[in-house]
């Protein structure tokens, strides 16, 4: 027994003199100086092992204290990343070499702090690190801001968002124009799970549990589409507005859904032609679609784009999670199909499945898409506006560490997928614990991306900037 305990100790001096090698740049001595007296306890260290155990223990000793050594320095200074992460998101992706622009733009991803502007209230800094790449500046600019959902701008360059589980919505401006959001309305309360919003033509709709409201100015009283939502998907209405402010597209997901189907309208998407009336009812659009989590009108194709999150098997496995191009009348697979026409074991068939639609791209199950962007409308260099921007969560909110994300997908000259996502923005999880939730995305006024964090309750901008070693 004593031997092992020695033999423990021996282990603990030998891993502190190799971490005090590995740290000897960073300690506040001479750098030779920190090397001579790390050298000199590893050296003491080998001396005793071998003189109380014999030389042939060293086999096991040395590299179970360089192993720990390492471990702790990993954790406790952690290195700058030095080139960019790309996740492959299909096994379709083109080569690497394709990628030329967007790379030489956005290499590297650096470990960077988040910027606060000048207005900033100190007392309201978190303690919130996160890896940006180069060229992006990333700004917060409003706070206190809890279970944001949903953002969007109006015509005068006023934020709106909605708080979800508070049942509120927002409108915040900038009165002084100093990058801080400074002044915030609160614009309606008591509403049964507010998610998605648009503007059209001067006024506001807003997607809640079971209906669409209009939220008009001037303070008058909301007015309800009346569309009678199933309840069984409260809470995931993300309507999309056309370009001509016409049509409102609204996915009704089928969480927790199991054939047979109750409501014909449970994994669809709607069509509403606006201004919607009672002899005007929502149409169909698209069916199979178990939820979506954003919606996105392509600026080139005059197409709807929409994630969707999968839903768990019967036996409590995964399946991919998928971004779709939604073509009127198509059947995308929901709740007999699922990833590339892959029949479900317990409802589909290799028939059904064949007159399904395909993803365009399909995400590990780790990555469940939130929302997402088309940069056309972005102040930015060329390729980063030929960009798809995805926010990705973890398989639940403390889903795995590399899971919280901000992703560019490149787009080639006629608006398709590249196959390959470029991390933008990542480090909401910093390995023990989730510290923010990005969940939402739009453009302003100035050109600039805004995305929510519904944990952190922080609205980010981010501006993308040349790099000052570019040319």
């Amino acid at each position: 027994m004593m031997g092992l305990l020695f033999f423990c100790a021996c282990l603990l001096l030998q891993t502190a003199a190799v971490l005090l090698a590995l740290a000897a740049p960073r300690l506040p001595l001479p750098t030779a100086l920190s090397w001579f007296v790390a050298t000199f306890a590893i050296g003491a260290c080998l001396a005793l092992f071998g003189r109380r155990f014999g030389r042939g223990v060293l086999i096991i000793a040395i590299p179970l204290s360089v192993l720990s050594a390492y471990a702790l320095q990993q954790r406790l200074w952690p290195p700058p990343l030095t080139e960019v992460r790309v996740l492959r998101l299909h096994e379709d992706a083109v080569a690497r070499e394709q990628l030329g622009p967007w790379l030489k733009t956005l290499l590297p991803l650096q470990s960077d702090s988040i910027r606060f502007c000048s207005a900033t209230p100190r007392r309201l800094l978190p303690a919130l690190s996160l890896q940006v790449a180069q060229g992006i500046e990333l700004t917060v600019v409003a706070d206190a801001v809890a279970d944001v959902r949903a953002l969007t701008f109006d015509d005068q360059g006023r934020l709106w968002l909605s708080q979800t589980a508070l049942g509120r919505v927002l409108c915040l401006s900038d009165s002084d124009a100093d990058g801080w959001y400074d002044r915030r309305r609160l614009v309606v309360d008591g509403l049964d799970r507010p998610m998605g919003l648009c503007w059209q033509d001067g006024r506001m709709l807003l997607a809640t549990a079971t209906d669409v409201v209009r939220l008009p100015r001037g303070g008058a009283p909301l007015q309800a589409l009346g569309l009678k939502l199933p309840r069984a998907a409260a809470g995931e209405y993300r309507p999309l507005l056309s370009p001509s402010g016409r049509t409102l597209y609204l996915p009704v997901a089928g969480i927790g859904v199991q054939p047979p189907l109750t409501d014909w309208r449970l994994g669809t998407l709607l069509r509403i032609d606006l201004p919607a009336t009672a002899a005007a009812p929502a149409e169909l659009h698209a069916v199979g679609l178990h939820q979506c989590g954003g919606l996105a009108w392509h600026p080139l194709r005059n197409e709807v784009w929409a994630t969707e999150v999968a839903p768990p098997r019967l036996d409590f496995t995964r399946l991919p999670n998928e971004v779709n191009v939604v073509r009127p009348q198509a059947d995308y697979g929901w709740p007999f199909c699922f990833g590339r026409q892959q029949p479900d074991v317990t409802w589909g068939t290799t028939a059904v499945c064949q007159q399904t639609v395909a993803p365009l791209l399909q995400l590990p199950p780790a990555l469940l898409p939130t929302a997402l962007q088309f940069g056309s409308s972005l102040a930015a260099p060329a390729p980063l506006r030929a960009m798809l921007y995805l926010v990705v969560q973890g398989q639940g909110d403390d889903g795995p560490a590399g899971s919280y994300r901000l992703l560019g997908v490149p787009l080639d000259e006629a608006g398709q997928p590249l196959g390959w996502g470029i991390d933008l923005v990542r480090g909401w999880h910093n390995g023990r614990r989730l510290q923010g939730l990005p969940t939402a995305l739009a453009i302003g006024p100035d050109g600039a991306l805004y995305l929510g964090d519904a944990l952190a309750g922080l609205v980010y901008r981010l501006r993308f900037v040349p790099d000052a070693n570019d040319g």
